[in-house]
């Protein structure tokens, strides 16, 4: 027993277990240092005692996942009894080479610099030291110094720390968009003072948000100092340049020379990013920044006005050498820029300063003539050249027109050039171009609208023109006949409404409106004084005004407003009728000698209008009112002296009489002059203010009889009375017509009635009794007629049920028959069927069947079906059913078959059978 306790006691003790210590980076290094020569020594040392295998994990890291410090694991596997003698000879070695080792913590940055390049310095640190050990755990950023020898690692510490101290480093924020201004050309003096000068090392940090300065402190403030004063020097803004305004900063009086100039800044413009990007202090690039902006888009105490410049006038407002723009900058105190890729001025300046000079502009380019050249064939010339045709292509239009062989040169202010070139083109090849003009915003925003160029293919498509968004003179296109065009105008207008509000509307004008108001000096005066742009549209009748926003056209509604009711103060209109066209050459007299002393006599402006019979009379109170008297004296005595009668087209001829004779001696009673005009069924009477008088009162008296005598009724009836109020052969009608002396007419399509004469009351009375008379008829004779109808359907409904009731005793009686005759044809089947002789003839069979009295139609369905039968006679055959005895027996299944003696028979499945 003793014994086995030793033999189990023994087995414990020599079992192999396992177990582990946990060492450092540096221990680590320690064991396996020499080619493990410690692990092995360990081992030598313990296999004295016994078997022993000490193992150490190797790691590819040396940091854990969390980033803590890492520690490897020192495996022991060895026979229980020697398992301790093993670890404690291990720990006391740690615990010996912890003791040998000295421990410092640094910053992760300076780390590689204590290792140098390729390991060079940590190499130079272990010479320096014979026999120091160096390891670097990054994951703590800790360094281990070990050897045996105090001194040696007191001076290898002290050495780590020299090179700390001049490594510390400073990290200086940098924004990314500068890091190429400090790492490139710009900042290569301030990297060199830095690397030579101060003895200091700068870097960029892997995140690029940091410059890392390193060296001594007193180095590190020294170039940091120098880092930060370029950084701030060289402060950076940028800011977005939409196209319209890139080409403003280079044009005439460049704006970024102009800031870099004042600002001591460095300004640029990206034409990839499209960025303005201006360098400097900080300060001052702020406010060169400001600069710049209020110069492009405005600001306190600073306008930006645009004006656009059609590419025609683009000479007019630079002028020889730019001394317009010139002139302008200096009378006005502004800058000016014209932008010749958008076709605008560009005016900046104080707000007054640049109003002033706008007004001025849009004076210029609105009363500015400018030339056209229409060229012409010879046919074209040979048309144009007819007489008056140029003058009445060109009435109300103030241009000066020279017609050539070859071409037609125009003069005058663009918007009337424009309309004269439009009506010449038009009389020419019957295409009438009108434009629409625009501003430049509106344009931009209208093109990148993608609905309005299919807006403007429907609006085409409905109106028959042809549209166009033209970019290069900032306008709407329309071209067609003049009657499309009109119409396509007129929508277009009223889309711009809707897509551009309160930015488009028009003054409506009157003809003499059109003189006074509509003057290019006038329009030119109104756009200047409301920054509005407007223009005359003879096709409309009125004046379109075109703004960005609506308090400038309101403005301009409001001054146009304003202005016509001045002009109309000044103004007296006296208009005439278009059949008293005869009036104007008295009132010119004879080479205008009357309208001429009438001006000098009243000191007023008169102006004749032929093609608008208006007169328009234009001067102060007084003298408007004297020449109106005098004119309106020459109108009244005119119409006294000549009238015109209107008369009724059928007595025109009547009137006149045979050869004239008629008219003739009305002319010879009143000594008036008569003339017909029939184009206007008129008289038009002449001569001294009594006969004319005289002459009127007896045509006007001679109508009165005619139309008394020749007026008509006309009286709407039913076709149906047609025919009575004719009368058979016509008597009816031709009868009243003697009686009352009218003629009167029948209009079947119409179905009216008309009478013509002096007794037309009568006659219609007549017609009407007719129609009542007719009425009345028709009405008894509706009456008789449904009587009759009724009378006609009692006898059809009695003679109905008489035949009903005869042909139900008739029925009655075939069915009485019917029944006789089939029980004679059952007996006589029964007493001689086919083949058989009275003598082979049961008397059974004789007997007569109770059954055969029913009516046929029930036999019927039996013999030609199969059942189920409906008829309590049929159903009460099957189940008396038919002795065997009476022909044998027969299979049980309708068939037809011979009997006995070669005739045929029936036999139904009910079991019945019949002989055919």
């Amino acid at each position: 027993m003793l014994m086995l306790h030793y033999l189990k006691d023994l087995i414990y003790e020599n079992e192999d277990v396992e177990d582990y210590i946990l060492c450092t980076l540096a221990q680590k290094h320690m064991f396996l240092d020499s080619s493990g020569a410690v692990l092995k020594e360990i081992h030598s040392s313990i296999s004295e005692q016994g078997r022993c295998l000490v193992v150490l994990d190797r790691r590819d890291d040396d940091s854990n996942s969390d980033g803590s410090k890492a520690m490897f694991k020192l495996s022991i596997k060895a026979p229980r009894s020697v398992l301790p003698i093993a670890k404690q000879l291990i720990e006391k070695r740690i615990e010996e080479y912890e003791s040998q080792v000295i421990t410092i913590h640094v910053d992760p940055s300076i780390i590689p610099v204590i290792i140098g390049k390729g390991g060079e310095n940590i190499r130079t640190l272990e010479k320096s030291g014979a026999g120091a050990t160096l390891d670097i755990d990054r994951a703590s950023s800790t360094i281990s110094i070990q050897s045996s020898d105090l001194a040696t690692r007191l001076a290898v510490h002290e050495k780590i720390k020299e090179i700390i101290e001049n490594n510390q480093t400073e990290k200086v924020p940098i924004a990314k968009h500068i890091i190429g201004q400090l790492l490139g050309e710009p900042g290569k003096d301030v990297r060199k003072t830095i690397s030579d000068e101060i003895g200091a090392k700068m870097s960029l940090d892997d995140d690029d948000n940091f410059i890392i300065i390193r060296g001594s402190k007193d180095k590190i403030a020294q170039a940091a100092l120098l880092v930060e004063e370029f950084l701030n020097e060289n402060f950076q803004l940028e800011f977005d340049v939409t196209a319209d305004i890139e080409q403003l900063l280079f044009a005439g009086n460049k704006i970024l020379t102009a800031v870099e100039k004042d600002y001591s800044v460095k300004a640029n413009f990206n034409r990839s990013t499209s960025k303005v990007i201006v360098r400097g202090r900080e300060e001052d690039a702020k406010a060169a920044v400001k600069a710049i902006e209020t110069s492009l888009y405005g600001g306190e105490g600073y306008t930006v006005s645009r004006l656009p410049v059609p590419e025609r006038f683009t000479g007019v407002i630079v002028g020889k050498n730019g001394c317009n723009l010139t002139k302008l900058e200096i009378d006005h105190g502004v800058t000016a820029s014209l932008l010749r890729l958008r076709h605008e001025l560009v005016l900046r300046g104080p707000p007054e300063n640049v109003k002033i000079c706008r007004a001025s502009v849009i004076k210029m380019l609105a009363t500015f003539n400018v030339s056209e050249i229409v060229p012409i064939t010879r046919a074209q010339y040979e048309e144009l050249s007819k007489d008056n045709t140029m003058k009445t292509l060109l009435d109300g239009i103030s241009v000066s027109a020279t017609l050539e062989n070859t071409e037609v040169k125009l003069r005058g202010v663009e918007t009337d050039v424009n309309e004269a070139k439009s009506r010449i083109v038009e009389k020419l090849t019957g295409k009438y171009v009108a434009i629409i003009p625009l501003d430049v915003v509106q344009l931009n925003k209208l093109q990148k609208t993608t609905m309005f160029s299919e807006k403007l293919r429907e609006i085409g498509d409905s109106s028959k023109a042809i549209l166009a968004l033209d970019s290069k003179d900032c306008a709407i296109s329309i071209e067609g006949k003049r009657s499309n065009v009109k119409k396509a105008k007129l929508t277009v207008f009223k889309y711009l409404e809707f897509m551009l509000p309160a930015q488009f509307s028009k003054v409506t004008l009157t003809k003499q409106d059109m003189k006074a108001v509509a003057d290019a000096a006038c329009l030119a005066d109104v756009a200047a004084e409301t920054g509005a742009f407007l223009w005359l549209d003879r096709d409309l009748s009125c004046i379109h005004i075109r703004a960005a926003d609506a308090k400038t056209v309101e403005a301009a509604l409001r001054l146009l407003g304003e202005k016509k009711e001045e002009t109309n103060k000044l103004l007296h209109v006296i208009e005439l009728e278009a059949h008293e066209a005869w009036i104007v050459p008295k009132i010119l007299g004879k080479g205008g000698a009357t309208i001429n002393g009438i001006r000098k006599s009243s000191g007023c402006k008169i102006e004749l209008l032929k093609d608008d019979l208006t007169i328009t009379i234009s001067g102060a109170d007084n003298d408007r009112s004297k020449a109106k008297e005098m004119l309106e004296e020459i109108i009244t005595k005119a119409k006294k002296e000549c009238q015109f009668v209107v008369i009724p087209i059928p007595a025109l001829n009547q009137f006149i009489g045979k050869g004239g004779a008629h008219i003739k001696q009305v002319q010879e009673e009143s000594n008036a002059v008569i003339d017909c005009e029939r184009d206007r069924s008129a008289l038009r009477i002449s001569g001294t203010e009594e006969a004319v008088e005289k002459a009127v009162n007896i045509v006007t008296l001679w109508i009165a009889e005619w139309e008394d005598e020749n007026s008509t009724k006309t009286l709407p009836v039913k076709e149906s009375m047609l025919a009575a109020i004719v009368g058979k052969g016509g008597s009816v009608i031709n009868l009243i017509q003697q009686e009352t002396g009218c003629k009167i007419n029948i209009d079947r399509a119409s179905s009216s009635v008309t009478v013509r004469g002096i007794a037309r009351d009568v006659a219609v009375q007549k017609i009407q009794k007719i129609i009542e008379n007719e009425t009345l008829e028709a009405k008894v004779r509706a009456a008789e007629k449904e009587r009759q109808l009724k009378e006609t359907q009692a006898a059809a409904e009695e003679e109905r049920l008489r035949q009903v009731v005869e042909q139900a005793a008739l029925q009655s009686q075939l069915a009485t028959i019917e029944v006789d005759e089939q029980k004679e044809d059952y007996v006589s089947f029964r007493a001689a069927p086919v083949g058989m002789t009275s003598n082979n003839i049961s008397e059974d069979f004789l007997k007569p069947d109770p059954f055969v009295t029913q009516a046929g139609p029930d036999l019927f369905n039996f013999l030609m079906s199969d059942g189920p039968y409906n008829s309590e006679i049929v159903e009460a055959l099957i189940s008396e059913g038919l002795s065997e005895q009476h022909f044998g027996t027969y299979n049980n299944k309708s068939s037809i078959s011979e009997d006995i003696n070669g005739g045929l028979f029936f036999m139904s499945s009910g079991g019945v059978f019949v002989r055919i």
